[in-house]
């Protein structure tokens, strides 16, 4: 697999739906340069399983879309809902002082 690029994908880092995961994933694999056709293969998945992933279908599990993001370089943190607002406050911050 070619090198994944850390990309800044989101503005808002906490993930409510299958949809927003998938442009996230999308967005890696773009910002690597692959084709959706590469990073299925390179991942060892088909085509048509990436697409649904990227597209936020409810039709893949969860251990498959785990190994693409984690394939892609996108990681996934989970944390109390209670945190979520101190996390985004934190991680938006530190993308202002790193801009």
């Amino acid at each position: 697999m070619k090198n994944t690029n850390p990309t800044k994908i989101l503005l808002e880092p906490v993930i409510s739906e299958p949809g927003q995961l998938g442009a996230i994933i999308r967005s890696a694999r773009k910002a690597s340069g692959l084709t959706i056709v590469e990073a299925a293969a390179s991942i060892g998945i088909a085509k048509q399983t990436l697409a649904n992933i990227e597209r936020g279908r409810n039709s893949v599990g969860i251990q498959t879309v785990l190994k693409v993001a984690t394939d892609l370089g996108v990681s996934i943190i989970a944390i109390q809902k209670n945190e979520s607002a101190f996390i985004r406050r934190t991680i938006l911050e530190s993308r202002e002082e790193s801009s």
